[in-house]
């Protein structure tokens, strides 16, 4: 008689502390960091032709907000 019984196999339930431990986390801040910038800037091009976006965030930004400011005379505007 041998003494193997057979038995199905199962595994641990995951936990959240043991999959994301604080090295794992460390591991990923870099490459979250650049993409998180990369969309910023992406997000910065892409929405630079909405005029509410322009005069209501894009011109208060103190880095590019010169850029973004309207020194068109009022003359000159067909509205």
């Amino acid at each position: 008689m041998t003494s193997y019984r057979f038995a199905p196999k199962y595994n641990e339930p995951r936990v959240f502390g043991k999959i994301y431990t604080l090295p794992k986390i460390l591991k990923w801040v870099p490459s979250t960091i650049l993409w998180g910038a990369a969309t910023g800037v992406a997000l910065t091009f892409f929405a630079d032709s909405i005029t509410l976006l322009r005069r209501d965030v894009f011109v208060k930004l103190p880095a590019i907000g010169w850029y973004y400011d309207d020194h068109i005379d009022p003359e000159d505007t067909p509205f």
